[in-house]
């Protein structure tokens, strides 16, 4: 026995091809596959006529606009993260200016997406600020990687007192201001009043 021969079918063309052997349920599935055919093309519609109101307004093409800015400025933040992971210590030339910079990058870019928040929709502002968010993990990862430690440092330090003053002055300071300075402590178990 030959097998039948199966049939071509053109990709451009739309025919319902069912068979069920009942054949009220045949009819339903042909309808309910008629209703779904029939919401997509309103779906298209509707999306073509919202993209034309789009681009009467302007929208469109500030999305565009921001798109392809972000698109630049995020290969910018790339490439200056791409220095510093060629970087072999925190003691290497411009390292901390490189790292810096990275980070002011970054602030940047969450300005632009929050400056353009109003018109952005929310899909495609959550699309960049999980890149931004990439960015500022990989920075934290490679500030941790070269060593960079925050420092405490007084900027004027006229202010600050030596600590030899402070041990001469605590010795030298009256017996009253002591008393004055600790009246609101507890009194400890066991110890005398002053």
């Amino acid at each position: 026995l030959e097998p039948w021969p199966l049939p071509t079918y053109h990709m451009a063309e739309s025919r319902l091809c069912l068979y069920e052997p009942d054949p009220d349920l045949m009819i339903k599935r042909a309808q309910g596959q008629e209703r779904a055919r029939q919401s997509e093309y309103a779906a298209e519609e509707r999306k073509a006529e919202y993209a034309g109101q789009a681009a009467e307004s302007g929208v469109s093409a500030a999305i565009t606009e921001f798109e392809l800015f972000f698109a630049v400025e995020l290969r910018a933040v790339q490439e200056t993260m791409s220095q510093v992971v060629t970087l072999s210590s925190s003691k290497d030339d411009g390292a901390l200016e490189l790292v810096d910079w990275w980070r002011e990058q970054n602030s940047m870019l969450h300005g632009h997406v929050s400056g353009a928040s109003d018109f952005l929709p929310v899909s495609l502002r959550e699309k960049a600020v999980r890149r931004i968010h990439e960015q500022e993990r990989w920075l934290h990862e490679q500030r941790e990687r070269l060593g960079f430690r925050k420092v405490f440092r007084f900027k004027d330090r006229s202010r600050v007192m030596p600590t030899a003053q402070f041990h001469k002055r605590a010795e030298s300071a009256p017996a009253d201001t002591v008393a004055a300075a600790t009246a609101w402590l507890p009194p400890a178990r066991g110890a005398e009043p002053l």
